[in-house]
């Protein structure tokens, strides 16, 4: 298919899958799970089956040094969804996508700590520019002090993990094949439901989760690990055909649009299903934020 050889179609198709994932992931929290342990076991569950179909397109690749980096990646990617669905619990969907804005300043800066990636003058300049629309839409004055949201501050540190893990798979898909890498970091993502059945707080709530459920909830959560799945693909397709994992990082951002204009969509169709604050003042604050933000990441990775 033409549409695979290209990353900037690519590039601009996952974040369409990981919107519809985002708001599923929503949508799931709030009514069709027991807590978060019974959402990430549900969703690592469901990621056995997307590695049966890599396997079966790909087959089982050799294991390698290089193999076992991308399977720890996978677990990452997972576990980091514990902080994300926490910040779900209180914040708008369409606003926690916003922030998924802040990865490829971090990834800059994550690539110089990690490989010393050299940084210029305009990245720092770049850099202060995002964090300026961040805070912008983030920091809230209450009581002359500046305040975030409980649910953001969580999300922040799967952003962090997220911007890690997207520096190391840049490297990673240096040295593998993409179907490899595709194959263990599934797997990786596979795997976190072991852990989970070890925990007993995790296990008491997977059981009340498996015992309440309906075949809804498998059917939101396949779709959701599907949806996921191939935004994953298309992403780390997309890093291995582009010529850095920055200029990708700037052509995700289309992923704030997306956000926005899906979050109205769905309040004015499914008002008692996904509500979120849809004031002009608010969307004019979210849209504002965006551009300061996009156009930080563009100073920095233009050349």
């Amino acid at each position: 298919m033409e549409i695979f050889n290209s990353w900037i179609a690519l590039a601009l198709l996952g974040p369409l899958f990981w919107t519809l994932s985002d708001f599923i992931d929503k949508l799931v929290i709030d009514a069709h799970t027991k807590g978060i342990f019974d959402f990430l076991f549900s969703f690592s569950l469901t990621s056995w089956l997307c590695l049966l179909l890599l396997i079966l397109w790909f087959g089982i690749p050799s294991f390698s040094s290089h193999g076992a980096i991308a399977i720890g990646l996978g677990f990452a990617t997972t576990t980091s969804f514990y902080f994300y669905a926490r910040g779900l619990q209180y914040t708008d969907t369409s606003l926690a996508i916003l922030t998924f804005k802040l990865v490829p300043i971090l990834a800059i800066l994550f690539a110089w700590l990690f490989f010393s990636a050299t940084i210029e003058l305009r990245e720092l300049l770049a850099a202060s520019i995002v964090l300026g629309g961040a805070g912008y839409l983030f920091l809230n004055i209450e009581g002359g002090r500046l305040k975030i949201s409980k649910g953001l501050s969580w999300i922040l540190l799967a952003v962090a993990m997220w911007a890690v893990i997207f520096v190391l798979a840049d490297h990673i898909l240096k040295s593998i094949p993409f179907s490899e890498y595709m194959v263990f970091d599934t797997l990786g993502a596979s795997l976190v439901t072991l852990p989970l059945l070890l925990m007993p707080n995790a296990r008491r709530e997977i059981h009340a989760g498996i015992r309440s459920a309906t075949p809804a909830k498998y059917g939101w959560f396949f779709l959701n690990t599907f949806s996921d799945f191939l935004a994953q693909v298309c992403l780390k397709k997309a890093f291995s055909l582009a010529p850095t994992v920055g200029i990708v990082s700037v052509v995700t951002q289309i992923q704030s649009i997306y956000g926005i204009l899906t979050g109205i969509l769905l309040t004015l169709l499914f008002p008692r299903v996904i509500s979120e604050d849809i004031s002009p003042r608010n969307l004019l604050r979210k849209l504002t934020g965006t551009l300061i933000i996009v156009f930080g990441i563009y100073i920095a990775l233009i050349k």
